[in-house]
């Protein structure tokens, strides 16, 4: 029987029950790790430790430090599985997806349910790829957020410099992220080597293209098949249509315009094909109809938020519009999500796809955690 987590489960418990090991109906859940040596397993690219505590690398950087009883890594397995996880894995891809982070590097400032922490959602990253299967990371748009402010810059850097070391493949611009202006967004690509892609951001004349308007990203399946993902990227437009953006110098075209132009190239360059579109979740559908459900795209990743929605509405983040599978993300790094797809010669399915919110009881991945203590330091230097 599969232990799944609750969204609501909160570690409240008890000194006996953290070491005797908690019980869910009749079925028993080890007792948490608080030993006094740190649990260290491979996991991808770096080792994830896990901690007797939680705590920011230096003072008053994020929320206040507290005592946290932390998942052991099989713990923490069952907690990002698949709720109907795949019989195989030999023919699966696995997207892990997020966006609208809006400079979010921390857990957030909340009361009653603190989530969030790039350096816990890199050991979840790290545990997916754990898995053999390939597994591409995209951001869908919105690492900055509205309006811009001077520090953002500084605090941009950062979030793209962790999302370097997570080897993202595909990071889209939206309209929040040309609020810095053209020249900053270029000096950060050439910086971090970030692979931006944008469909519909133009250069001022409104002619060519000012990021990559997609990527080849090639994918090794465990049965040794070699596929190729395109990824494209687009940004709603401001209320009037086709409209200068004075501080970026840029023209925002119209997405469907954009898609088409180089959906016939993606067809022939690459098995897969993903949209990641900064919309709404339901402007993304509408989106989607106007190209028709005959386009060839495989799988949309909307990133900007619907507010004052339920919570149930946020977690429930998978739909299909006129057959193409349509993702939404949260904000502010406090879940991220993980979908699988099973590329077979009669075409690719969705097997599975989880929203996973990003707990304090997973451990943090220490080098991302030291990583964003250095950056933060350097930007208060400044």
């Amino acid at each position: 029987m599969l232990v799944q987590f609750s969204a609501r489960f909160r570690l409240l418990v008890s000194a006996a029950a953290v070491r005797t090991g908690l019980a869910i109906g009749a079925l028993a859940i080890p007792a948490l790790q608080i030993a006094a040596t740190p649990e260290t397993t491979a996991s991808g690219a770096a080792a994830v430790t896990t901690p007797t505590t939680v705590s920011t690398a230096t003072a008053g950087l994020t929320t206040a430090t507290r005592p946290v009883a932390l998942m052991t890594t099989p713990m923490l397995e069952r907690f990002i599985r698949p709720t109907t996880p795949p019989k195989s894995l030999d023919s699966v891809v696995s997207i892990i997806y997020n966006g609208n982070r809006r400079l979010a590097v921390d857990p957030c400032n909340c009361i009653a349910h603190i989530t969030g922490g790039i350096d816990r959602e890199a050991t979840i990253i790290d545990l997916i790829r754990a898995s053999g299967a390939p597994a591409v990371l995209l951001d869908a748009g919105g690492f900055l957020r509205e309006p811009v402010s001077p520090p953002d810059a500084a605090r941009a850097e950062c979030l793209l410099e962790v999302l370097r070391a997570l080897r993202v493949s595909a990071v889209n611009i939206a309209l929040p992220d040309l609020g810095l202006g053209l020249p900053a967004l270029q000096k950060f690509g050439e910086t971090f080597d970030m692979p931006f892609v944008s469909a519909n951001v133009l250069d001022e004349k409104g002619g060519q293209p000012v990021f990559e308007p997609y990527r080849i990203v090639p994918a090794k399946l465990i049965n040794g098949k070699q596929v190729r993902l395109g990824i494209i990227g687009v940004t709603r437009q401001v209320a009037d249509g086709v409209t200068s953006m004075p501080r970026a110098r840029v023209t925002i075209a119209d997405p469907v315009g954009a898609i088409r132009r180089y959906l016939p190239e993606l067809k022939k360059k690459s098995d897969i094909i993903v949209l990641m579109a900064y919309y709404k979740r339901e402007d993304a559908g509408q989106l989607l109809r106007a190209l028709g459900p005959d386009c060839g795209i495989d799988l949309a990743v909307s990133s900007e938020m619907t507010i004052g929605q339920t919570r149930d509405y946020y977690l429930n983040n998978f739909r299909i519009v006129d057959g193409i599978p349509l993702v939404s993300t949260w904000m502010e790094g406090r879940t991220t999500s993980h979908l699988m797809l099973d590329v077979r010669d009669r075409g690719t399915t969705v097997v599975s796809n989880k929203l996973i919110e990003i707990e304090q009881f997973i451990a943090p991945r220490s080098d991302i955690t030291t990583m964003v203590a250095t950056c933060k330091a350097r930007a208060a230097a400044q």
